[in-house]
């Protein structure tokens, strides 16, 4: 509450209570000579300043609360040398000076500041409205406002500003300012478990800006207006998969729209280490050359040195004697690690021996009898002919023998293998020796205790003369030529395709459209047999059936949800595209309904359902989403010509074809800064044009650029917004 006082000696006090225990009734007293700062209830003069300080003159004082129930000053300073005249404003009981604004146009006495934060003033022919955000300490830069505006009160309600005339005591009028253009997310980069993201503001000003996401908590930032682009830091969600991101700015006065949408996949999933060779081997070469394969891009670390890696890379490593431990990391670039080891074991007269037999990546069922042939290239003097060696497999000496043989310098044994081998990878070794010396070898083989197995008992195709099954087998793999199919009481031929555990049956006579039994049993080239399946087989070739629900081509939001149904049993997945930008794959059912995320202007949408036969249905059709849009006031509006040379006496026009009358139309021109050149107004409009000449309020010529301009139409409830660009030259 502000009271005013005249008394004797043309003494003008503003007095200023603030209620509460204990705060003080300040009061402010001025002559022509003097400005004293009075708290009463100290009964002490705090500040004493005189009017005329050097080359300042102050005036103008006002009293206020602000938002933090703390009293301030505002007033004047005018510079008498330069005609500088500055808006300054002094928190209690200090009172510091702080500028809020600065110019060579007269600022008048009536000034405005509110305990919300908002400070009006008049500088020349100009109104101008200063706020204090909730975000910040500091004042935002004035903007320019619109008309003959002379509030009594401005205050802040859900995010706006609004005003009350001097004329109209009981009427708030709201405070219009144009929306800036959205911020553009430049970049996503994932650092452990945190995601940074960097963010172009569209112009350089005060403001906070907000990152927020489908699933994330919503992140923000206050940059200076010596910054144009924010870093926003947001913790990783746990689960993977695909989210989007989008931001905000927020300068006090307005909010910008949202920007368009970044995706980022979390990935916690640790890459894969595929060997060449095997993880135990020995060598004879004090060089040891490994390749190892990952099966994403990333970091490959290798006994301490690191290389980047594809797909695979190879080192050269040194050896010692012995048994030499390889430690293998990988690391893919979100930062997700997997280590594993290999064992060789460097021994030059140990691997003189080349294993001919079991041949790499053999597989065996256990119990099955083994052939082994290893060559020796340079034999010793004391190895003679049908010199006896021992076997060894995983450390345990079999019975059978092996018998060097001279002529071709040839170790061979045939074994029988052990019934309590493990599934995987075994080694086996072979030792000769005598009081002279000892050469030894060792390889490896794969035991697999596994039949093939059907990942399905219903098998779909929508093919008539073959059939794919999807037989898996974790070991040596299945073989299609002990393969036993039948159906319809004929069995069928096989052959091997280029996918992995899938077959393609070739059938004598075409199968018509309908369901069929048939039995299988399956053996991989290890021997193992599995049991006789019994399995249906559906012939499809009818593709699934959408039935989509009315939507609107043309939509004022950035969401449209889509509703229908689907005439199919068999429905394997049904896939949603925006702009070629996958969105969701929604699980197999009879109805759907999803809501997807449309970008500004033409949207082409996609609907794909796919059968477990393999029989697809697509819908495509497009829908303009039009988000500041609240009705049809304009058809076309444009400007012309563009550029233009103001200098050279120039003018461009804004034209603009209404389609319906009659409608305000509020015309702003701004720079890149955003801050507004030229504005003008019409009520009660019909269609027509507007012309700039290329000079801003303060009749000075604007500067070689780009300009943004923005026409509201208005009629009721009812507002339209057009944006476009001058380019002045």
């Amino acid at each position: 509450m502000i009271k005013q006082f005249l008394p004797l000696l043309a003494l003008l006090v503003l007095a200023l209570p603030l209620w509460g225990a204990g705060l003080p009734t300040y009061y402010i007293s001025t002559t022509s000579q003097e400005v004293q700062l009075i708290s009463s209830q100290e009964g002490k003069l705090l500040v004493v300043s005189t009017t005329e300080t050097g080359q300042q003159t102050l005036s103008g004082f006002q009293l206020s609360v602000n938002e933090a129930g703390q009293g301030q000053v505002l007033y004047l300073a005018k510079d008498k040398k330069i005609l500088l005249e500055k808006l300054i404003i002094s928190p209690l009981p200090t009172f510091e000076p702080v500028t809020l604004y600065s110019g060579f146009e007269p600022i008048t006495n009536q000034l405005l500041v509110t305990t919300e934060g908002a400070v009006y003033f008049q500088a020349g022919a100009f109104n101008y409205l200063m706020v204090k955000p909730t975000w910040s300490q500091g004042y935002s830069q004035p903007r320019m406002l619109s008309g003959n505006l002379k509030p009594q009160k401005i205050y802040r309600q859900d995010n706006l500003w609004f005003y009350v005339p001097i004329e109209a005591t009981n009427e708030s009028r709201a405070i219009f300012f144009p929306n800036p253009p959205p911020p553009i997310i430049s970049s996503l980069k994932q650092s452990g478990f945190s995601l940074e993201a960097s963010i172009i503001l569209p112009y350089r000003a005060d403001q906070r800006v907000t990152l927020q996401s489908d699933s994330l908590s919503t992140a923000e930032a206050v940059v200076t207006s010596l910054s144009q682009e924010a870093i926003i830091i947001l913790t990783l969600p746990t689960k993977e998969g695909e989210y989007f991101f989008q931001a905000r700015t927020d300068d006090g006065f307005t909010q910008s729209p949202l920007s368009a949408i970044k995706t980022w996949a979390v990935d916690k999933t640790p890459p894969k280490i595929i060997l060449a060779s095997t993880s135990r081997e020995v060598s004879s070469l004090e060089s040891f050359s490994l390749e190892v394969a990952v099966n994403e891009p990333g970091t490959l670390t290798v006994n301490g040195t690191t290389k980047e890696v594809v797909d695979k890379q190879a080192w050269l490593i040194k050896l010692r004697a012995g048994i030499n431990l390889i430690t293998i990391e990988a690391k893919d670039y979100s930062k997700n690690s997997a280590q594993i080891s290999k064992e060789v074991i460097y021994s030059p007269l140990a691997n003189n021996f080349v294993f001919q037999k079991p041949a790499k990546n053999y597989w065996v069922k256990p119990g099955a009898t083994l052939l082994v042939q290893a060559k020796l290239l340079t034999p010793p003097l004391w190895l003679t002919d049908e010199s006896e060696g021992s076997i060894y497999c995983n450390q345990q000496l079999l019975a059978e023998p092996a018998i060097f043989d001279l002529s071709t310098n040839e170790a061979s044994a045939l074994i029988k293998l052990p019934d309590n081998l493990p599934e995987g990878e075994n080694t086996i070794r072979l030792l000769f020796h005598s009081q002279s010396g000892s050469l030894e070898g060792t390889t490896s083989f794969f035991i697999d205790k596994s039949s093939p197995k059907l990942a399905s008992q219903t098998v779909f195709t929508n093919q008539t003369k073959s059939l794919s099954l999807n037989l898996t087998d974790a070991g040596s793999g299945v073989d299609p030529t002990a393969l036993l199919f039948t159906l319809k009481g004929t069995t069928l031929e096989s052959i091997t395709t280029t996918e992995t555990g899938t077959l393609t049956l070739n059938l004598k006579y075409p199968l018509s459209a309908g369901s069929y039994e048939a039995n299988l049993v399956a053996r991989d080239k290890s021997g193992n047999i599995g049991p006789a399946t019994k399995l249906v087989v559906v012939v499809d070739q009818l593709p699934p059936k959408i039935t989509l629900a009315t939507y609107e081509s043309e939509v004022y939001t950035d969401k449209l949800t889509l509703q229908g149904t689907l005439e199919e049993l068999s429905l394997a997945a049904l896939k949603v595209t925006v702009n070629n930008r996958f969105l969701t794959q929604s699980k197999p059912g009879q109805s759907f309904q999803q809501t997807i995320q449309l970008d500004p202007g033409k949207n082409l949408v996609s609907i794909l359902a796919t059968d477990q036969a393999g029989n697809t249905t697509e819908i495509k059709f497009s829908v303009t989403a039009n988000f500041s849009a609240a009705g049809v006031l304009v058809n076309d509006c444009s400007n012309g010509p563009n550029p233009f040379s103001p200098a050279n006496g120039e003018t461009t026009y804004i034209t603009y074809n209404l389609a319906a009358t009659p409608v305000t139309i509020r015309a702003m021109i701004f720079d890149l800064n955003g801050v507004m050149v030229w504005q003008k107004q019409l009520a009660a409009s019909s269609s027509g044009a507007l012309s700039w000449n290329g000079f801003d309020h303060f009749g000075q010529l604007v500067d070689r650029g780009v300009y943004p301009y923005l026409m509201e139409f208005t009629s009721g409830s009812a507002r339209e917004i057009k944006r476009g660009k001058i380019a002045v030259n």
